[in-house]
C-alpha cells in the first residue's frame, strides 16, 4: 500500500508539470505499472532461508526488486545462467557452458516451478509470450491452452500457483513438532493427490491452502514438504528418517533445477551433515564434495569461501545432542570441508 501510494503521488505531480500534457502523463500512468510488471525481478537470500526456517524468517529474505540492466535478459525455461542475491545485490553467472553469439537467457520463474509443464509455466508468467523452447519446437500458443477440439475449456481443480508457499511454511513451523508432523503428512498426501482436503487441517490456519482430491499439486510442494520434515525430524533426534528425507530433496534438487543450481548445494550440506550425525562418513563427504564442487563452480573462491558462506548452515541446532556442533560448529565444517580440501 505504501508503495501504490508513493506512485499515485509520482502521478499528481506529474500533472503539474507544465511542458507534460494531459495525454503524455496518461501515457505514463499506463506504461509504468506494466514496465515494473513486466521487468521486475524476485529476490530470494538463499541458502539462507533454511537458517530462519520460522515465522518471519522467509519474509526478511524475500521481496521484489526493479534491476535496470537485468531486465533486458529474455526468459527460458532452460536458463544458461542464472540469478542470485544476497540482501539487494543481484548477480547472474552462466550455469553451463555458453557458446560465442548464443543468447543468454534467465529464468523469470522460480527454479523449482521450471519441471512443471508448459501450460502451468505459462500461466504462472501472466504475460503474452511463450516459453523459448515452444517457440523452437513451432508450438503455437493456442496449442498451450486447454481447449479441446469442441472448442469448450477444461476446468480443473489442479492450483495454479505453488500451494506450500512462504506463509505456509511459516505457519508448520510455528506448530509443535508433533502438531507438525501430522499437518505435513496430511498436506503431502493432498499435494501428492492421494487424498483430498481434511477439516482439520483446514481449520489450522487461514493460510493453509485447501488440496483438491486427486489431483497433484506442485512439485516444489512436495520438496517444500519434505524440507520442513527433514527438519522437524531432525530436530527430533531422528536423524535416520530425516536422511531419507535430504536425500529425496536433493534428488529433486539435482535433477529438476538447472544445473549447479544454489538450491542443491544447500540441500546437499543438509545431507552431509545429517549423514555425518547418523556415522555414515563416507555419503556424508560424497554429499560435502558435490556441494563444494557446484559452490566453486558458481562462486569461485574454493573451500575458504564455501566455509564463510556455509558456516551458519553448520551451526544450525537442527541435530540435538548430536555431537556435531562443539566448538560452534566448527568441528563438522573441519571434517567435511576441511581448509586443505582441494
Amino acid at each position: 500500500d505504501e508503495v501504490f501510494a508513493l506512485v499515485e503521488a509520482s502521478f499528481q505531480e506529474l500533472q503539474k508539470v507544465q511542458e507534460l500534457d494531459e495525454q503524455i502523463v496518461k501515457d505514463i500512468k499506463y506504461r509504468l505499472p506494466l514496465i515494473i510488471r513486466y521487468n521486475c525481478l524476485s529476490v530470494e537470500t538463499c541458502p539462507e532461508l533454511l537458517v530462519h526456517p520460522g515465522p518471519g524468517g522467509h519474509v526478511a529474505l524475500g521481496g521484489t526488486a526493479l534491476y535496470y540492466l537485468p531486465s533486458f535478459f529474455n526468459h527460458d525455461s532452460h536458463p544458461n545462467a542464472s540469478r542470485y542475491a544476497v540482501g539487494d545485490v543481484m548477480w547472474f553467472v552462466a550455469n553451463q557452458d555458453v557458446k560465442a553469439g548464443e543468447e543468454i537467457c534467465i529464468s523469470y520463474l522460480e527454479h523449482d516451478v521450471l519441471c512443471e509443464d508448459s501450460n502451468i509455466r505459462t500461466n504462472m508468467l501472466q504475460m503474452d509470450f511463450a516459453d523459448q523452447k515452444v517457440l523452437d519446437n513451432n508450438v503455437s500458443l493456442t496449442a498451450m491452452t486447454d481447449i479441446p477440439e469442441g472448442g469448450e475449456e477444461q476446468v480443473t481443480d489442479a492450483p495454479d500457483f505453488p500451494v506450500v508457499d512462504d506463509l505456509v511454511q511459516s505457519e508448520l513451523m510455528s506448530m509443535e513438532p508433533m502438531e507438525r508432523l501430522e499437518a505435513i503428512q496430511e498436506l503431502y498426501d493432498q499435494a501428492t493427490g492421494k487424498d483430498g482436503p481434511n477439516d482439520e487441517i483446514e481449520e489450522t490456519g487461514e493460510n493453509m491452502e485447501e488440496g483438491i482430491e486427486g489431483v497433484a499439486w506442485f512439485a516444489c510442494d512436495v520438496q517444500n514438504l519434505q524440507i520442513l520434515r527433514a527438519i522437524t525430524l531432525d530436530g527430533q533426534g531422528k536423524s535416520d528418517e530425516a536422511l531419507k528425507e535430504w536425500e529425496e530433496c536433493v534428488k529433486f534438487a539435482v535433477t529438476k533445477l538447472p544445473p549447479v543450481d544454489e538450491n542443491a548445494i544447500a540441500m546437499q550440506v543438509q545431507a552431509a551433515l545429517c549423514a555425518r550425525c547418523v556415522g555414515k562418513m563416507n555419503l556424508a563427504k560424497k554429499y560435502a564434495e558435490a556441494a563444494l564442487i557446484s559452490h566453486d563452480i558458481l562462486f569461485g573462491g574454493g573451500v575458504e569461501r564455501f566455509r564463510r558462506r556455509y558456516h551458519r548452515e553448520v551451526q544450525l541446532s537442527l541435530r540435538p545432542d548430536n555431537g556435531s556442533f562443539e566448538s560452534g560448529g566448527f568441528a563438522a565444517l573441519d571434517e567435511l570441508w576441511p581448509v586443505q580440501m582441494a
